[in-house]
């Protein structure tokens, strides 16, 4: 009886072991959004520790990122769940990583409100404004930032070229920070300047950096199989998966 009793008490435990930073990573490489979703489903947050719940909330963020672009039916659920733990750790939270997460909610609901689009839109830029007034160093307030700026309208006060300098920016901080281990969201970030060399009419060191990005991480397969073959104009395998959604729902913004 005893020892039945260890094994229930182990089991939430054990599961969660299964979910390493370094399996999840892997995962987002390989565009495997079934792992990510299986972790944050299986989670009972309130018997996680703080630093389990801030590391919860991370891919909480990416996940929703790609049910909304997806139009994924648990979208809404999810992103319900990303809200209220965003407000349980508004207190405990870093203020830049705050205002990145409400600003990327904001993001996120003007997929469910098109009438309120707009609102959204200044809330979201404002939570952005916020985090980099916090700390302009930060390295989530940089990407978002540099998101905001490469896919808003010029009319709006989008800069694609300012945008390429946050992402640099950002990727040195990440690397000086030495957050780059296993972190999806340096390698999303890295994308990302892929895409803005692009838009700024870089072409080539666009496909400079993916041949660098999958120099280190071979596996990133939207970046092999999809992105670079489009920026080279070969044929694509347009696979359907988490490694696309850059960093806060670009579609979206």
């Amino acid at each position: 009886m005893i020892t039945l009793l260890l094994l229930f008490l182990l089991i939430p435990q054990w599961a969660l072991a299964q979910y390493t930073d370094e399996e999840l990573y892997k995962a987002y490489l390989k565009g495997d959004v079934s792992l990510w979703k299986e972790y944050i489903e299986h989670s009972d947050w309130t018997a996680l520790s703080q630093t389990e719940k801030e590391r919860l909330l991370n891919y909480q963020y990416g996940y929703v990122a790609f049910a909304v672009s997806e139009e994924n039916e648990s979208a809404k659920r999810h992103l319900q769940l990303f809200a209220q733990h965003i407000e349980e750790l508004s207190s405990k939270l870093n203020g830049a990583q705050l205002a990145c997460y409400r600003s990327s909610l904001a993001a996120y609901e003007m997929s469910f409100n098109a009438f309120r689009k707009l609102m959204y839109a200044n809330r979201a830029m404002a939570y952005a404004n916020e985090a980099m007034r916090i700390d302009s160093l930060h390295p989530a307030a940089l990407t978002l930032k540099a998101n905001i700026d490469m896919y808003c309208p010029k009319a709006f006060g989008g800069n694609k070229e300012r945008a390429l300098r946050y992402f640099l920016l950002a990727e040195r901080r990440f690397k000086e920070l030495h957050m780059t281990t296993h972190n999806w969201n340096y390698r999303a970030l890295q994308l990302c300047i892929a895409q803005c060399y692009e838009k700024t009419g870089n072409k080539k060191q666009a496909i400079e950096k993916c041949e660098q990005i999958l120099q280190e991480e071979p596996d990133f397969s939207y970046i092999s199989d999809t992105y670079l073959p489009t920026l080279r104009g070969e044929p694509v395998n347009k696979k359907v998966g988490i490694g696309n959604v850059s960093n806060i729902a670009n579609s979206v913004l």
